[in-house]
């Protein structure tokens, strides 16, 4: 079992947009993919079967997901018959509940916009303290990279490249409003038209680095 954990520093960053496109990308690779997250919005971006026909989650039948709660989050972390697993978790709570061989890989999504150093390299310190591993973040993703304003963006990124290394950064994922109406929609980025091309290569090079690291 492959584990993915997905935090940010603060409400906002984009980490659902990440998790669910990333994990439909995993699944064009032959894998099964199992994402719990709290947030109850996600019900009705993938459609739950029942809900509507031809939902998202029927047109990827290799992703699933579920609910997680106090109650049932054992049950959610002992998910088996799977490749990977993502794991959306909201503060400082490290999951307890992975057995020690399955390989974890930390993701912190940064709003560019928004992100705060102090708080990055503060929860970077805390994942190192409480990971078994004594890692901290494993892959930085910056997210709503606004077109045009790179130069605004860019001091973040080398910041946190210089304090954590390029190699734990990865490539910047644009902001559009097709991205934001994705929810909506009740769509993927995989499904947009062609001219998004660019939007669904950003998601296809964090796919893709991901299977490098884990």
């Amino acid at each position: 079992m492959k584990n993915i954990v997905l935090l940010a520093t603060r409400p906002g960053a984009g980490v659902h947009t990440i998790a669910l496109n990333l994990g439909i990308g995993l699944t064009h690779f032959q894998k099964k993919v199992f994402l719990a997250s709290d947030c109850v919005r996600l019900a009705d971006w993938l459609n739950s079967p029942g809900h509507r026909e031809n939902s998202l989650l029927d047109r990827n039948p290799a992703f699933s997901w579920q609910l997680l709660s106090d109650h049932n989050y054992d049950e959610a972390i002992a998910s088996g018959s799977l490749d990977y697993r993502l794991y959306l978790q909201h503060g400082k709570n490290w999951p307890a509940g992975f057995p020690s061989q399955d390989r974890i890989l930390a993701l912190c999504v940064i709003d560019v916009s928004k992100a705060d150093l102090p708080g990055i390299m503060a929860l970077n310190q805390y994942l190192q303290e409480v990971r078994p591993d004594g890692r901290g973040i494993d892959l930085l993703v910056p997210n709503k990279v606004k077109p045009g304003e790179w130069s605004e963006n860019s001091q973040l990124i080398f910041d946190l490249a210089e304090d954590l290394g390029w190699e734990k950064i990865a490539d910047p994922i644009p902001h559009c409003e097709a991205l934001h109406d994705l929810p909506k929609e009740h769509t993927s980025v995989w499904e947009l038209p062609a001219q998004y091309n660019n939007r669904r290569a950003a998601f296809q090079r964090l796919v893709d680095r991901v299977l490098e690291m884990i």
